[in-house]
């Protein structure tokens, strides 16, 4: 096996940081768009990078969004328990988003936040407390 898995070529990586922090807590890697059992279901793969320590409430989200900003589909959880995460450890999340209608263009969209206070982990160099992946995506399409 490879010393280190090929991951997607997307985005990060991308740090979110902690507040009060100076150096970020996980880095946003990559994503891959995988296909579901029905053209409705948006199938995706996100990858991580643990930096430093993690709360133990973190977890992690995924939104598409319709032209009006407003959600039309979501997934939250972090299948990983992040208080027992190391530096170097490497996440790979998959999120199934059920859309109930076809159509586009659709904006995906990541962060993270803590479940204690719902306070989002801002990814650094963004203009918001999200990290836009995709603004156009169409769902039930050839």
């Amino acid at each position: 096996l490879p010393s280190a898995p090929a991951l997607p070529e997307n985005v990060g990586p991308v740090p979110f940081v902690m507040p009060g922090a100076a150096e970020p807590a996980i880095n946003f890697l990559a994503y891959e768009i995988v296909p579901t059992d029905t053209d409705l279901n948006l199938g995706l793969l996100t990858y991580w990078r643990v930096e430093s320590f993690l709360p133990e409430d973190l977890t992690a989200f995924v939104h598409l969004l319709d032209q009006k900003g407003q959600i039309v589909a979501q997934h939250d959880g972090l299948d990983a328990v992040p208080g027992t995460l190391q530096p170097g450890d490497i996440i790979v999340q998959f999120h199934t988003l059920p859309v109930k209608e076809s159509g586009g263009p659709l904006t995906l969209q990541t962060g993270l936040y803590r479940l204690s206070d719902g306070r989002r982990l801002p990814p650094a160099g963004q203009a918001s407390d999200v990290l836009v992946l995709k603004s156009d995506v169409f769902m039930g399409e050839e």
